[in-house]
């Protein structure tokens, strides 16, 4: 086998990008929340009329989760909605705890909770 030659290089300068990237390290974990400019939607909660509204869901369901009904971690669960929280607001008739997966579930597949898709040879 013969070496292969190397390949010329060229004189002309490399373009780069004109958009200058962030020298700052990207921080592990989750990146920081944008806070909100004004006040939240109407009907929506924030802050300690969010914290109060957790704390009534939570011990108005003993801490089960809306979906499979199992315990949740008091540390770990979200405040899930039943129906759309554009129409029915955050009200403690809308709200439910939920583990993040069964929420996560829900979002993806509706409320059958269920694949769209047939299984395939049944």
């Amino acid at each position: 086998m013969k070496p292969r030659k190397p390949l010329p290089r060229s004189t002309k300068p490399i373009k780069r990008s004109p958009l200058k990237r962030s020298t700052k390290p990207i921080a592990k974990g989750k990146p920081p929340r944008k806070k909100r400019l004004g006040k939240p939607r109407p009907g929506r909660v924030e802050g300690k009329e969010m914290d109060a509204l957790r704390a009534a869901a939570w011990k108005r369901d003993d801490g089960l989760c809306g979906f499979c009904h199992k315990p949740c971690d008091p540390d770990n669960w979200q405040l899930a909605h039943k129906r759309a929280k554009r129409r029915h607001k955050d009200g403690l008739d809308n709200v439910m705890p939920a583990h993040f997966g069964c929420h996560d579930i829900s979002h993806k597949y509706g409320p059958s909770m269920e694949k769209p898709v047939k299984k395939k040879g049944l």
